[in-house]
């Protein structure tokens, strides 16, 4: 059993594809500047939605250590 703060990694969301589309579609006609602004902020709200730093920073160290095609476990 995962401790609380554990990052989860298991997939744990219905509609992916839908929320995919919906990502997508958020960034369709924004420069690439507004592109990245709008990741920063979506970021930003997920981290604060979290609320737990440690899962955070193992969420960073995941993303920054795998491949670029990430798989849930």
């Amino acid at each position: 059993m995962k401790p609380k703060n554990a990052l989860n990694t298991q997939s744990n969301i219905s509609k992916y594809d839908d929320v995919y589309e919906a990502l997508i579609s958020a960034h369709t006609g924004l420069s690439i500047e507004d592109s990245m602004k709008l990741n920063a902020k979506l970021i930003l709200f997920l981290i604060n939605h979290i609320g737990d730093a440690e899962v955070v920073f193992e969420a960073l160290e995941k993303a920054t250590k795998t491949d670029a095609n990430v798989k849930l476990e």
